[in-house]
């Protein structure tokens, strides 16, 4: 499948053109930490498909789907979160954001099928409290293990069917591994959701204990007929679904 988003630039009059408009001087800066913001640890290409309005408006084209999401996080984090809750990589593209729009221009990031991700315009501008922490129990295998960089400071995973980086701690790293693609997980994350829009800002591991890899049929035989005894110990729902999936801790 191929996914397309853009950038566009602007201002309220409209008043850009080809002979008064921003300059190729500071646009491939904009390329350049654009694309560091959103890089993926896989093989596949991003590339500049098309510029539209004197350059303004810029396309781009992947088949890679986390190009797109990671396209989608990065703005929106910028429009909503202070700098200094901001990547390296974000801190960097946002900085080339402030000199590029200079306080007359706004930047407008549109998604794969074109609708408005942000709208980027006073990037010092103090952001109120916006964001809240939740605490979530996911199940899934890891598909993806690793950093940007060998020097990166973090590192994450990614979950199947989970669809937003874990951050984790160097011994959960060294832990993981033997885990990497095979064994079903019961994973516990620590989430900053947004207040305006409970979107996922970010994610981060707390800990993890394996689940048992027989199909869901199987532990309800070996639990026998399904009735009270199966809620009579349990507080929660993950008690519930520990002991379908066969996890006795």
């Amino acid at each position: 499948m191929e996914y397309k988003f853009s950038i566009q630039i602007d201002d309220d009059k409209h008043t850009l053109s080809s002979y008064n408009g921003i300059s190729i001087k500071y646009l491939w800066e904009l390329l350049r930490d654009l694309y560091k913001s959103i890089e993926t640890d896989e093989e596949g290409k991003c590339t500049l498909s098309g510029v539209r309005g004197n350059c303004y408006a810029l396309d781009f084209t992947t088949e890679e789907k986390q190009y797109e999401e990671n396209f989608i996080r990065v703005h929106k984090n910028i429009e909503e979160l202070s700098s200094s809750e901001l990547q390296p990589e974000e801190k960097n593209y946002a900085r080339t954001l402030k000199k590029i729009l200079g306080g007359k221009y706004y930047l407008r990031a549109y998604d794969n099928e074109h609708n408005i991700i942000a709208t980027i315009k006073e990037l010092d501008k103090e952001k109120s409290i916006n964001q809240y922490y939740s605490y979530k129990t996911i199940y899934g295998i890891v598909t993806e293990l690793g950093a940007k960089s060998l020097n990166a400071e973090k590192k994450h995973i990614r979950i199947d069917g989970f669809p937003h980086n874990i951050s984790i701690s160097k011994d959960l790293d060294m832990e993981l591994k033997k885990y990497y693609g095979t064994q079903k997980l019961k994973i516990d994350i620590k989430v900053k959701l947004s207040y305006e829009t409970n979107r996922i800002i970010s994610a981060e591991m707390r800990g993890f204990i394996e689940v048992s890899s027989n199909k869901l049929s199987q532990n309800l035989k070996e639990i026998g007929y399904v009735d009270f005894e199966l809620i009579k110990n349990a507080n929660t729902v993950n008690d519930i679904i520990d002991k379908i999936y066969g996890n006795n801790e």
